[in-house]
């Protein structure tokens, strides 16, 4: 622990080791270098790094297992590698280095025999080449695969937006969404609950939502990605979603592009590949799960193979140039929408831009392929009709873009809805803990509301003519649209408002501590506020003493001059350190003012 702690106390920035970053302890409970060197030598916090070391730094740790190296010794025996490979044991605190000899340290060592890692030679062999199939295999139902995959991707990715843009989701304290948020996000966006944390996760990394510690909203950003074509769309995201990956699982899957057919899918490879490559990472397995996960819903993988849109995103240097291939192999879009008796509406193709934005104000996107359906509901022109939009824009939509003109069955629902709208109306209430008030044209209706299950959890009290909850204003109209009622907000006066979309830039997120930041900072203060040469005389000391281990003692002499002991310290009290010298086979005492410095033996 001593060389460790010395080295620390050495290290005179005052910005924190990124070395520190790569290990796993907890910063809080850190006061001085010896606390953090005790910490960087606990056996977990071994272990987590060397599950990131690859071969070379492995072969490193390895070779000086046995004895102190020299750095010359070293090189040859690792290859052109070996320099970057020992600069990252040493950045990681996992050697020692002095001059140009270096040395292990015992507790690495130790867990480098508790886990296992594969012998020297083992470690600097070349990996085995893999047998390649002489049958060609056909992509193209994989790259079908692969584009559905990506515009269903973009659909629901269009869905969630939309529906945070107009009721945030709020976010629990330990973390995820609140359940009834996640069930309105899996509807609007036609997607399984276990989908939705991943589907918000990869439109996140994209920008196009975010979070304000409390709930999370559309981004600014995705009004602009909402007005783009729909191959610009996909490549916003999946790109966002490849360059969150770890490096690591990004080379392998490049170095699946040079292979031929073979007779193992691309997802073995790839988790072969990294497993050669790090042999004590216990994380590969989750890692390329996870991957896989997430390449599925994007289009990079189907059926464990890589596809074209994947090659393509993993080859490409920018977006442009992504973009360009993807709009090769996307199917044109659709200008022109099928309005069928039943309320459906089919667009035979990815719908453009501006027919896709307008269909989800008024519609509720039923399925996204290479065809969309929308469908009409009382319910989805309540919601357009709340927004701002008027059934005379509606209709005019449709009698320009319909195929099939307006059925008539259409036109009724149509007029039914502009006759029911604003029958229950929604207002700010501001008396705490009251948030909004629910009235009724109806008198009757009022009381449907408050008996009807479906509005439960609002939690209605009964006023004078309406009805009050503790619910926000937004959450109130959520869950009275949820519940099929003709809702709409009206101001002080009794004047229907319009539901303006609320969009958070992303880049206004405040980043959170950094803990090992504020750990340094501890430790570099507390070293130049109390330069005490005594006291850290007497920390070294005393881990000798815990260890059992040898100092050299550096002594200063009552005439003048120093002279070097080597001790191995027995005690430490009343400023005097107690020590045997094996050498003369005495015990000798010291006082720590005559101690001018102490180094392990």
């Amino acid at each position: 622990m001593m060389p460790l702690a010395t080295r620390l106390r050495a290290i005179e920035s005052d910005t924190a080791p990124d070395g520190l970053r790569e290990r796993t302890f907890n910063p809080n409970t850190i006061s001085d270098e010896f606390d953090l060197a005790e910490a960087l030598l606990r056996a977990d916090s071994i272990a987590a790094a060397l599950r990131v070391l690859e071969r070379e730094e492995l072969a490193v740790l390895r070779a000086i297992a046995t004895g102190p190296q020299t750095t010359g010794t070293l090189l040859d025996l690792i290859g052109p590698g070996g320099e970057r490979a020992i600069d990252c044991c040493e950045r990681r605190f996992l050697l020692v280095r002095s001059e140009d000899e270096i040395r292990g340290i015992a507790e690495v060592t130790a867990e480098l025999e508790r886990i296992e890692i594969p012998p020297l030679e083992d470690l600097l062999r070349p990996a085995s080449p893999s047998a390649i199939a002489s049958d060609n295999i056909d992509t193209s139902i994989l790259d079908r695969r692969s584009v559905e995959a990506a515009i269903r991707l973009v659909s629901a990715a269009a869905a969630i937006v939309t529906a945070l843009a107009t009721e945030p989701a709020r976010e629990l304290a330990k973390g995820g969404l609140a359940l009834p948020d996640m069930k309105r996000l899996a509807s609007q966006g036609r997607l399984d609950l276990d989908e939705v944390p991943e589907l918000m996760r990869i439109v996140g990394l994209a920008g196009l939502v975010c979070s304000d510690g409390h709930a999370w909203l559309a981004s600014v950003e995705s009004r602009d990605w909402l007005d783009a074509h729909v191959p610009a769309r996909w490549t916003r995201i999946a790109r966002a979603w490849w360059h969150s990956q770890p490096e690591e699982i990004r080379e392998a899957v490049r170095a699946t592009l040079t292979e031929g057919a073979r007779e193992d899918s691309a997802l073995s490879r790839i988790r072969e590949r990294l497993a050669w490559r790090y042999p004590a990472s216990t994380s590969i397995r989750p890692a390329v799960i996870q991957f896989a996960v997430g390449a599925e819903i994007v289009g990079v993988l189907a059926g464990s193979e890589l596809t074209g849109l994947g090659r393509a995103l993993a080859a490409a240097a920018t977006a442009e140039s992504l973009e360009r291939v993807v709009d090769s192999v996307f199917p044109p879009e659709a200008q022109r929408v099928y309005v069928q008796p039943d309320y459906s509406i089919v667009v035979p193709g990815p719908p453009a831009p501006h027919i896709d934005r307008m269909l989800r104000r008024f519609a509720d996107c039923e399925h996204a392929d290479m065809a969309s359906t929308y469908r009409l509901s009382p319910a989805s022109l309540n919601r357009a009709l709340a927004s701002g939009s008027s059934i005379e824009e509606i209709q005019e939509f449709l009698e320009s873009h319909s195929s099939t003109g307006i059925p008539q069955p259409v036109e009724f629902v149509l007029g039914q809805a502009a006759e029911q709208f604003g029958r229950v109306r929604v207002r700010v209430h501001d008396v705490p803990p009251i948030q909004a008030a629910v009235r009724a044209l109806d008198p009757h209706l009022l009381e449907v509301l408050r008996v009807d299950q479906g509005t439960h959890a609002l939690g209605f009290v009964a006023g004078e003519g309406e009805l009050l909850t503790r619910a926000s204003v937004g959450h109130t109209l959520a869950m009275l649209e949820a519940a099929k009622y003709p809702v709409a907000l009206e101001d002080a006066s009794g004047a229907i408002i319009p539901l303006e979309p609320t969009y958070r830039s992303s880049r206004e997120a405040t980043p959170g501590a950094d803990p090992i930041a504020h750990m340094w900072t501890r430790i570099t203060h507390a070293r130049s506020d109390h330069p005490d040469p005594q006291a850290w005389l007497s920390r070294q000391i005393t881990l000798a003493v815990k260890a059992k281990s040898k100092l050299v003692v550096e002594v200063r002499l009552p005439a003048g001059g120093t002279t070097e002991f080597i001790l191995e310290p027995t005690g430490l009290a009343g400023g005097r350190m107690r020590a045997r010298d094996r050498k003369a086979d005495i015990e000798r005492t010291f006082p720590l003012a005559s101690i001018v410095a102490v180094s392990p033996a």
